[in-house]
């Protein structure tokens, strides 16, 4: 546990130098991999980037929605296309939501439809989000499917408050 701890202090000093070591580190798996995945979405460096869009087919959800948080700084167009395809694909709801969340608050305009698809779809977890992340992206074709939101029961509540914020 020292070991994941000091890791995860690397990327809380902001210590770019580390992130060779840290990227060799996700071959571990465990808590070394963890740790390093934790840090990594700390750093800046773009050299990591390819490695955790690999990881992002990790058989376990819980490595793929670290993964998907360490991406969180690194939102290329390419990444946000990916995170797009993973949410298409994803069977994982914590998953799911971590890049709804994401997608959101890099107001990716591209995964609007992907969004909808996912705020039409229950449970009703990937809906709320979904309906957050669309009040934040807030292009026209985003309102226009929370105004198609209020008309569905178990979203209406949601697209309202959403709709209100944004416009408040």
């Amino acid at each position: 546990m020292v070991a994941a701890h000091a890791i995860r202090a690397l990327g809380e000093i902001g210590e770019e130098s580390a992130s060779p070591r840290l990227i060799a580190l996700l071959t571990e798996g465990g808590p070394l991999c963890d740790a390093a995945l934790d840090a990594l979405g700390q750093l800046d460096g773009s050299d990591a980037t390819p490695v955790l869009v690999d990881l992002l087919e990790s058989e376990d959800p819980d490595r793929r929605r670290r993964t998907v948080r360490a991406l969180g700084r690194r939102m290329t167009p390419g990444v946000v296309e990916r995170l797009i395809r993973v949410l298409e694909e994803e069977g994982d709801v914590r998953v799911a939501v971590t890049v709804i969340r994401l997608l959101g608050e890099h107001r990716a305009g591209e995964a609007v439809p992907v969004l909808v698809n996912a705020m039409n779809k229950r449970p009703h977890g990937l809906g709320r989000d979904s309906v957050y992340a669309l009040a934040r992206i807030a292009t026209p074709d985003a309102v226009a499917a929370l105004e198609e939101a209020r008309t569905h029961r178990w979203l209406a509540a949601e697209a309202d408050q959403a709709l209100e914020q944004r416009d408040g």
